[in-house]
């Protein structure tokens, strides 16, 4: 089916999507786990460990009974953490076929393409250089660009990326492999495709959205171009 004419860009989400790249998660989500029970989020909250930021039961326990500004400061500190393992892990990092020839073709077609990441910057610009599509991008948003707070899924990072290209939120087809890019889409009136090379199957993505569009790669686009 070709895109909705409405669509004037198409952009993404970096890993799992993007570049399959490989932070340890594992580790990332510990960081935060041990936050929680620092500032004393219930057990019975925190009983899914292991699971890309499947954190938001405990985030929303945080905001209600103790405050979002300390949620939000969660993210301040942790910070450098986060981006020592995303450095690490672009070590055994690989490009999925198919996706910078997406792009070309993307661009050679008059969209714009970009970039919204949780990851940090320096992160981003590392592994975007490393396989050769920061020119292919008109612009990317990461995690630390902004306040935290207002890092994905908040709908205001996907916002900020429109800006930079030059298009309205509503004007974005946005693909990724998680949950919180369905969520910052959607919250954005961005459009949505799902995709299974990260975090989520098909049965993933089905059940939060029985009626999306579910990709094996970004690279499918390209026979709806």
């Amino acid at each position: 089916m070709p895109l909705d004419p409405k669509y004037r860009a198409v952009c993404f989400d970096m890993d799992g999507t993007l570049l399959n790249t490989k932070p340890r998660y594992d580790l990332m989500t510990q960081i935060i786990f041990d936050e929680y029970e620092r500032l004393g989020v219930p057990k019975e909250l925190m009983c899914q460990r292991g699971k890309k930021f499947d954190l938001e039961l405990g985030a929303d326990w945080i905001i209600e009974n103790i405050s979002k500004e300390e949620y939000d400061a969660i993210g301040t500190r942790t910070s450098p953490q986060m981006l020592a393992l995303e450095m690490e892990g672009l070590n055994d990092a690989e490009e999925f076929p198919g996706v910078k020839e997406l792009l070309i073709e993307l661009r050679s077609k008059g969209y714009k393409t970009g970039v919204l990441t949780r990851g940090g910057r320096t992160y981003a610009d590392k592994a975007l250089a490393q396989f050769d599509m920061t020119q292919y991008l008109d612009g990317v948003v990461a995690r630390d660009d902004y306040d935290e707070s207002e890092a994905k899924p908040n709908p205001i990072s996907m916002r900020r990326l429109a800006d930079i290209i030059g298009v309205k939120p509503n004007e974005i087809l946005y693909m990724g492999d998680h949950k919180m890019d369905y969520q910052c889409a959607k919250s954005a009136g961005s459009g949505f495709i799902g995709v299974t090379s990260g975090t989520h199957g098909k049965n993933d993505w089905y059940e939060i959205d029985p009626d999306i569009i579910v990709y094996p790669t970004i690279a499918e686009l390209r026979n709806n171009l």
